[in-house]
C-alpha cells in the first residue's frame, strides 16, 4: 500500500494505533503495515507517539493535551496542565500532566512531553469528554485539577498560607467549594481533605463563590 491511498483510508484519523488498524483497513492490515509504519516513520511521514500509536506528521496538533489518552489510557489531564490551562497558576506548562488508574509512566516524544500520576480508581473522575478531528480526550474540571494537585503534592504540602501563596493561585478564580470537597473525599485521605480545607479557608473568600 502506498502512503497517499493509506492516508486517505484514515483520513479522519490523524492519531491511530495498530490496533486501530486492524478495524480500518480489514483484510489489508498485515505484515507488510507495520513495514510501511516503520518506513513512513523514518521518512517523516508519520511520528510515532509511544509503541504501536501514531500521528501523521503534517497534522497541525492544536493542544497537546489531545494527544495523552492515546498514548496512555485510561487516563485524563489533570494537575499543573489544567491549572495552567484554566489561568489558575500563572506559569506556562509544557509537559502535559495527566492521572492514570495505571502505573506511573513519563513518555517522551518528538511532539512532546507526557506524564502520568496514578491516582486509586475510586477518585478517577471529575473530568469532561473533549473531541477534536475524530480525536477524543478527557479533562479535568478545574475543582478536580486542583484536589488532584492536593492529593499528589500532600507529603510535601503543610496547608500554610506562605506555602500555598507560593504556588501563586489566581485569587480571583470563583471556585465551586461543594464539587472541592466531594472529590477530596474520593480518595479517603486525611491530609488531602485536610488541605481541601486549608484552601477554600484561603481562596474561596475571595471573589469565589460556594456553588457545589
Amino acid at each position: 500500500m502506498i502512503f497517499s491511498e493509506f492516508k486517505k483510508l484514515l483520513s479522519s484519523y490523524p492519531l491511530f494505533s495498530t490496533k486501530d488498524l486492524s478495524i480500518f483497513l480489514g483484510g489489508k492490515y498485515n505484515r507488510s503495515t507495520l513495514n510501511n509504519l516503520k518506513r513512513w516513520e523514518d521518512s517523516g511521514l508519520l511520528i510515532q507517539l509511544c509503541r504501536g500509536v501514531y500521528l501523521f506528521s503534517e497534522y497541525d496538533v492544536e493542544n497537546l493535551a489531545m494527544l495523552a489518552r492515546k498514548i496512555y489510557d485510561p487516563s485524563y489531564v489533570s494537575l499543573e496542565y489544567a491549572l495552567g490551562y484554566y489561568g489558575i497558576i500563572p506559569e506556562m506548562v509544557f509537559s502535559v500532566t495527566s492521572v492514570t488508574t495505571r502505573l506511573t509512566k513519563e513518555f517522551y516524544n518528538s511532539a512532546g512531553h507526557f506524564y502520568y500520576h496514578k491516582i486509586k480508581k475510586t477518585a478517577f473522575s471529575g473530568y469532561i469528554p473533549m473531541v477534536k478531528d475524530g480525536i477524543s480526550y478527557y479533562f479535568a474540571t478545574p475543582e478536580k485539577a486542583l484536589v488532584d494537585f492536593l492529593y499528589l503534592h500532600r507529603d510535601d504540602l503543610d496547608g500554610s498560607k506562605n506555602q500555598f501563596e507560593s504556588y501563586r493561585f489566581n485569587e480571583e478564580y470563583q471556585w465551586k467549594k461543594g464539587q472541592l470537597l466531594s472529590y477530596a473525599k474520593l480518595f479517603s485521605n486525611k491530609k488531602t481533605i485536610l488541605l481541601t480545607y486549608k484552601f477554600i479557608e484561603l481562596y474561596c473568600h475571595k471573589g469565589g463563590n460556594n456553588a457545589t
